[in-house]
């Protein structure tokens, strides 16, 4: 453990690095043995003293290395002597022949996630330095980012439904080594971390050069702060003028209006987009960053037609620009929503049914007839129905109908829209 003096001689501002993070009643750390983790786990082991925040340690063996169950062990002996609470997790299961690392990085997200929820930590803290943003933000120039990748990791994030801080991005590597070292603890070194067949470490073995032209982790780190603010004021920019320019009807087809569209700047209008087709595509991947500016420039050209995009239908008449739920592209099929169940259908309708005993199912409205859709819905229908196929409608046992889109005409039964829009920028 660190003491006192160490914090003092290392010249570490302990409030400063977990700023905000004494909010959370209890914090998760994701510990692996390296030098990265164990300093986490050192400083935020010293910062915790005395304060309302607790920690648990959680500690992943992936299997696929012999040392894995031998470092975790060693993890969970250093977690005992700080008196921390400490969970083993192993990845179960075949191991994939491709893509490891990244599969590796969702199964271990999953299996810290599931342990956080059993046992009621909040935020999972990592041990992300200066020289891995500097390294994502030089992978992310590359990949042809956007403003919201070029900022690099964020403090705080949510990834693999798991909300993540990173205390330490303002650390360099050297300093967390010296911390470890100071608390005389020995670091495993995983032999993945040199591996140029992956990205990262290639990335990662240029620095020395770049470091000799000033393009070093303080440089890049700096970028990415500047990045984030441009990010920030443009996310206001584009939140106001979607609450001005956007809607989505209770069949969740989006609509833009075109007048406000051409007048706003070029990148919110790509934002805008962005937005709407992450709102009204459903489950569909979501388009990159290169074919949204496409869009947006083909938008601007008289003898535009529409085109589809991201699992959406989009058309411009005089007045807007529309996007329509395209009907056959990972739409889902019939879903059943027991009593008591939530469920979210195409990412797009969240469904609750609040009876005690009343099963229902939820399919596209492909098939519904005019006649009948408006006898339901008790009003003409102005929609060609071919753009209201992908709408969901809830029907229950007896097949009788129960809702359409967001229209419910059982009390037993709640729906609402369930878009969340990210804009990633990548």
């Amino acid at each position: 453990m660190l003491s006192k003096n160490d914090v003092v001689a290392l010249q570490l501002r302990l409030d400063d690095i977990f700023e905000g993070f004494d909010r959370y009643s209890k914090l998760g750390l994701a510990v692996s043995g390296g030098a990265d983790s164990l300093a986490l786990l050192m400083l935020a082991e010293h910062w915790a003293r005395g304060r309302r925040s607790k920690l648990v340690v959680f500690s992943v063996d992936h299997g696929l290395r012999p040392e894995g169950a031998e470092e975790v062990e060693a993890v969970g002996e250093i977690a005992k002597k700080c008196n921390l609470d400490f969970v083993p997790l192993k990845w179960i299961g075949e191991k994939p022949a491709n893509g490891v690392q990244a599969k590796a990085r969702a199964a271990r997200y999953h299996l810290i996630g599931q342990a956080m929820k059993e046992r009621g930590a909040e935020l999972l803290l990592t041990g992300h330095h200066s020289g891995d943003q500097a390294e994502t933000i030089l992978m992310r120039l590359a990949h042809k980012s956007g403003i919201a990748g070029l900022a690099g990791m964020p403090r705080v994030t949510r990834l693999f439904d798991v909300s993540v801080g990173r205390p330490l991005l303002g650390l360099s590597k050297s300093k967390l080594e010296l911390i470890v070292k100071r608390a005389g603890l020995r670091p495993v070194i995983d032999p993945s971390n040199f591996d140029e067949k992956f990205e990262r470490p290639r990335w990662r073995s240029i620095m020395p050069e770049l470091r000799k032209r000033n393009l070093d982790e303080e440089s890049l780190g700096l970028f990415g702060r500047r990045m984030r603010r441009a990010e920030r004021a443009l996310a206001a920019l584009t939140g106001e003028a979607d609450r001005r320019l956007r809607m989505i009807d209770a069949f969740g087809i989006g609509a833009i209006d075109r007048t406000g569209f051409d007048g706003i700047s070029e990148e919110l209008r790509v934002r805008l987009l962005a937005r709407a087709i992450a709102d009204c595509g459903g489950e569909t991947e979501r388009p990159d960053l290169n074919q949204i500016e496409d869009l947006a420039s083909r938008l601007a050209q008289e003898f535009f037609r529409g085109t589809s995009l991201g699992g959406c239908w989009i058309e411009r008449t005089e007045s807007e620009i529309s996007l329509v739920r395209e009907c056959g592209r990972g739409l889902p099929r019939t879903q059943k929503l027991a009593a008591g169940e939530t469920l979210v259908w195409d990412g797009r309708f969240r469904f609750e049914n609040r009876s005690a005993a009343k099963p229902m199912s939820i399919a596209p409205l492909d098939g519904m007839s005019r006649s009948e859709l408006e006898a339901f819905l008790g009003v003409p229908v102005n929609h060609n129905m071919a753009r209201l196929r992908s709408a969901p409608l809830v029907r229950d046992d007896a097949g009788i109908l129960l809702a359409v889109g967001t229209l419910s005409h059982d009390s037993s039964l709640f729906v609402e829209p369930s878009a969340i829009w990210t804009y990633s920028g990548e």
